[in-house]
């Protein structure tokens, strides 16, 4: 991750920051995670630091257990549809992994047409007025969180890493083949689309719709293709509240959403999307945030969270330390 200054320092006064551990040696940071190198893998250390569009805003309480404890939900349930890289979950924030080489394309998958991003489907229609997105033809007069016409199916619209930090960039499929290679391309396809109509079943018994989500793949040192990174979080997702979504749809409102469009929204509203000064974040935002994570978590897995005291520096660093067997 590019060095960022975290200013307004206001922004950054609640929630898990960052963990250092300096028994196993330097770290590498992630927008949202810490990254030690252990014997037997990665550490990874999920944070509660929250970026959007980018950039980095500020940090939302509970946020790194829910990506955490929802990722290991998700890896548990997916196994038979694809190989993962969770080995051990020591503590609520933290996730030891094979480490594995990512093959520098993400997976979107996509079946309504949303977002604010400017690699979203949305707002390339809506704000750019493109018809051709992703080298796919959508038809004209769609309204902003519909769901795709069911000729269309799910859309796959991969993206991979601007250079030093800058924002993703689009790919069309053929061009996120050249870089993967065609057989390979072909086989996280169907893992994206075997993945997402899973989550869509989950999710629908949950009372959520999930109308997009990104995937991350990579290779181990045996060669074997893994899903990597997070799956079907409020980071890498969207959800919405299914039971009042059609109500909403049909009044011109926009969905009950939990994820980070709360945020984005609200920069958005604000003239922001990435340039400039970052805003204070009122506190009723980053409120709202915290529960847009706990919520889908509590609403999927049933269960709630440990409180946020857990996510302490000096615990998660014993924990760490106790399972790498320092």
């Amino acid at each position: 991750m590019k060095e960022q200054v975290l200013e307004p320092t206001e922004n950054f006064s609640l929630g898990l920051l960052t963990c250092d551990i300096p028994e196993l040696g330097p770290k590498t940071q992630g927008k949202v995670r810490d990254i030690y190198k252990a014997k037997d893998g990665l550490v990874i250390i999920t944070t509660d630091r929250q970026s959007a569009y980018d950039r980095m805003i500020c940090t939302v309480p509970q946020k790194g257990m829910v990506l955490n404890l929802l990722s290991a939900f998700w890896f548990e349930r997916t196994r038979h549809i694809t190989p993962n890289h969770i080995i051990e979950v020591p503590h609520p924030n933290v996730m030891i992994v094979e480490e594995c080489e990512s093959l520098g394309v993400e997976m979107v998958a996509r079946r309504y047409l949303t977002g604010t991003t400017t690699t979203s489907n949305g707002y390339q229609y809506f704000e750019q007025g493109k018809r051709e997105i992703y080298g796919l033809r959508f038809p004209e007069g769609l309204r902003m969180d519909e769901r795709l016409p069911d000729s269309m199916g799910i859309i796959i619209t991969p993206t991979t890493r601007g250079k030093h930090g800058a924002h993703d960039l689009p790919l069309t499929e053929k061009e996120a083949e050249e870089i993967v290679g065609k057989a390979r391309y072909a086989l996280i396809r169907m893992y994206t689309i075997e993945l997402f109509r899973f989550a869509e079943k989950v999710c629908s018994a949950a009372d959520l719709i999930i109308p997009d989500t990104k995937y991350e793949f990579g290779v181990d040192s045996n060669g074997t293709l893994r899903v990597i990174d997070e799956i079907h979080t409020p980071d890498s997702s969207r959800f919405w509240r299914w039971s009042t979504y059609e109500e909403r749809f049909q009044k011109g409102e926009t969905p009950e959403t939990f994820d980070k469009d709360v945020l984005r929204h609200w920069l958005a509203d604000r003239g922001f999307r990435g340039d400039g000064p970052v805003p204070v974040v009122d506190p009723q935002v980053i409120l709202a945030m915290q529960k847009s994570y706990t919520t889908p978590y509590e609403m999927i897995t049933g269960e709630r969270l440990p409180d946020s005291k857990v996510s302490d520096p000096s615990t998660i660093r014993k924990a760490v330390l106790e399972s790498v067997n320092f």
